[in-house]
């Protein structure tokens, strides 16, 4: 792996560490505010990854989809674009509703859809 410098099976095990870690947080955790931080962590994780090989000029990220591409019989670039969207996705979302949460905690509302009752 050109940007941590350690071997891709590394690499790999580590992220689906996390990603399993993350997962189990989101499923067993109650509270919205550290679920919606945890997915715009690891949003912002796959972004700042995917900048990292694209600023030291390497040629194709990591091989962490394996052989999906031909087996989907989907040009590689098309994936790349999907997953791209779908990280754009997870941090928009995730860091929109975080701000939105937070807004309206400051404000004293207890639901931001409608009017208060008084």
């Amino acid at each position: 792996d050109p940007v941590l410098g350690i071997s891709y099976r590394t690499t790999l095990l580590m992220a689906a560490t996390i990603e399993g870690v993350i997962v189990l947080a989101l499923i067993w955790l109650d509270t919205p505010w550290v679920k919606l931080g945890l997915i715009c962590a690891v949003a912002t994780a796959f972004t700042a990854y995917r900048m990292a090989f694209w600023a030291i000029g390497s040629p194709s990220p990591c091989p962490c989809l394996g052989t999906i591409t031909d087996a989907l019989s989907i040009p590689r670039p098309v994936i790349e674009w999907c997953l791209k969207g779908m990280i754009a996705y997870l941090f928009a979302g995730s860091a929109y509703a975080l701000l939105r949460a937070d807004r309206v905690i400051r404000s004293g509302l207890k639901d931001s859809s409608g009017p208060t009752k008084s």
